[in-house]
């Protein structure tokens, strides 16, 4: 019987890379954003029949009983926010980001695989690309690939030195802001997992700034 170690290898061996079926990350970077979208509509559903606990122009009570002061009626509000809106409101920020973030290292990838890596562990990896010569799925597999912020530095950085072509992505410069705040937003899901923003201010940040970035990506040649 195979130790722990070998099953856990053996388990996550069973499988297979999208460059070997010739689909590109961006499949799942779609998939992403379809989970982002079933998640953001699904956040009105959610309070259902109880509307008033996010709508700040409806007297909010429980039981009738009179509310003393704004900031009571505020944490009474927050008190009465359904579980399921906590799951659908992670769920559209990990999905926004993953999408957008899938997006940015991919434009970097077409450039050249180098510019989404901090470092490879097999430096034949590193001299086969600088190179230009083949190299396996497996091989990339080994390369780490730079988080949210970092890739978004970069390509901005390429987009301003004109590495880039700016008619087509100078939007991702302007979206600089959002961006950063969408990726804080994720990351105080992943430390923390504490904080989330009310109704109205995920419907505000999604529809008024992160929508318009999806848009312009999906009409990306």
């Amino acid at each position: 019987m195979p130790n722990l170690q070998q099953a856990l290898d053996q388990i996550s061996a069973d499988g297979f890379s999208l460059d070997e079926i010739n689909k590109s990350e961006l499949a799942i970077a779609f998939l992403s954003l379809r989970s982002a979208f079933r998640a953001w509509f699904s956040t009105y559903e959610s309070f259902r029949w109880r509307l008033a606990v996010v709508d700040p122009d409806y007297p909010f009570s429980i039981d009738g009983a009179s509310v003393n002061s704004i900031e009571e009626e505020k944490r009474l509000r927050q008190l009465n926010y359904p579980t399921s809106y906590f799951e659908l409101y992670s769920e559209t920020i990990f999905h926004f980001h993953h999408f957008i973030e899938l997006i940015i290292k991919d434009i970097l990838r077409k450039e050249h695989e180098l510019l989404v890596s901090p470092f490879a562990r097999d430096p034949m990896t590193i001299y086969k690309l600088l190179k230009q010569q083949p190299v396996s799925p497996k091989e990339l597999e080994s390369m780490k690939s730079i988080e949210f912020s970092e890739a978004l530095t970069r390509i901005i950085s390429l987009i301003k030195g004109s590495a880039l072509d700016s008619s087509k992505f100078e939007f991702i410069v302007e979206s600089n802001p959002i961006l950063d705040k969408l990726n804080f937003l994720r990351n105080r899901l992943v430390h923390r997992g504490t904080y989330v923003l009310h109704y109205a201010s995920l419907d505000e940040f999604i529809g008024k700034y992160i929508f318009p970035i999806v848009v312009t990506i999906v009409n990306l040649p």
